[in-house]
């Protein structure tokens, strides 16, 4: 079998090419990105790429079965351009797919696809509408991707498409702010809302089951009893950093500039607004019909994974920043 990757130099794309490298039955695999991958075989072609350039028709050709793993996630950068990579980089990725033959997609959607709003029911199943969202641009774009796909299987029935609709990614390499803050042991508290996490290798898996099924239609993958940030942290000895909402949002706001000074990523401000959304996801399809059975399968085993994994980082300069922040607050 020959199988695609966008996306494959990322934190999850990278999990992903360990398990094509080392599954007997996938012959070659193509990587399209915009940096190597980490992951070395000789079953693995890279190619240095744009998911917005024409022609990937021919980096596809010949494959059975794509994941489709590129996407902007944090990153700040002007709207059209996250728009671009994210929506008008899907549906040309998508569309040359489909000129290339490809039978299997596996695409890594979000929970945030359903609209990161107020209202959703506990929990969230599959079949719960998904809201477009404009005021949060990750959001919207995965829900604007999702219409698109809504159109690409009714035209194209012998395409099987899965979508899989993770919470945050944590694993070894986390590569925003998130990562940052817990290498210092330290977990935002901004919100009260259940924090939203999963292993990214039990994401991995939920994927590689997905293509081997040639599975259709979403899946929820989370881990599950999912808590508030400040108990989360109480419970596996992480620092909660409490910082009332109005100020994260006001340094959210002025990420873009004390970035440039090293003290901190930009962050889009959206993901400050909706900390106190409440998200609650079933994961119950994935394992009836994937078979998923997630290592890490609870919140807190996911950060006692991580905290087993990751060596623990005082250093950086967000803990230093983070360190100034609490001292101000304390200070009145």
């Amino acid at each position: 079998m020959r199988v695609a990757v966008t996306g494959g130099s990322g934190q999850l794309g990278t999990q992903l090419l360990v398990r094509l490298v080392a599954d007997e039955t996938v012959e070659s695999i193509v990587s399209l990105d915009k940096r190597p991958p980490s992951v070395q075989s000789y079953k693995l072609h890279a190619v240095e790429g744009d998911v917005r350039g024409p022609g990937l028709e021919k980096v596809f050709e010949g494959c059975e079965a794509l994941f489709h793993f590129a996407f902007d996630v944090t990153t700040v950068v002007d709207r059209d351009v996250f728009w671009g990579v994210n929506v008008e980089g899907t549906k040309n990725v998508l569309r040359a797919a489909v000129k290339a033959g490809v039978k299997t997609v596996v695409y890594a959607s979000s929970i945030a696809a359903y609209g990161v709003v107020p209202g959703h029911p506990v929990p969230i199943v599959e079949e719960t509408p998904r809201v477009h969202q404009p005021s949060f641009p990750y959001a919207a774009t995965k829900f604007e991707v999702e219409a698109f796909l809504d159109e690409l299987e009714a035209k194209h029935p012998e395409m099987s498409i899965a979508r899989l609709r993770p919470t945050i990614l944590l694993g070894a390499k986390i590569e925003h702010g998130l990562g940052r803050m817990l290498k210092a042991r330290t977990l935002p508290a901004s919100g009260s809302a259940p924090f939203p996490i999963v292993w990214d290798e039990d994401v991995a898996d939920a994927a590689m089951l997905a293509m081997k099924q040639r599975a259709r239609g979403a899946f929820n993958v989370s881990a599950e009893d999912l808590l508030p940030p400040v108990e989360l942290a109480r419970r596996t000895g992480l620092k909660p950093l409490v910082v009332p909402k109005r100020v994260a949002l006001a340094v959210a706001k002025l990420s873009p500039w004390l970035a440039k000074t090293g003290l901190m990523d930009a962050v889009d401000p959206a993901w400050i607004e909706t900390v106190d959304t409440v998200m609650i996801p079933s994961c119950a399809k994935a394992r009836r019909e994937l078979g998923w059975a997630p290592k890490y399968p609870t919140a807190v085993s996911v950060i006692e994974k991580y905290l087993a994994t990751v060596p623990r980082s005082t250093e950086g300069a967000l803990s230093k920043a983070a360190a100034r922040v609490r001292a101000r607050l304390s200070a009145g």
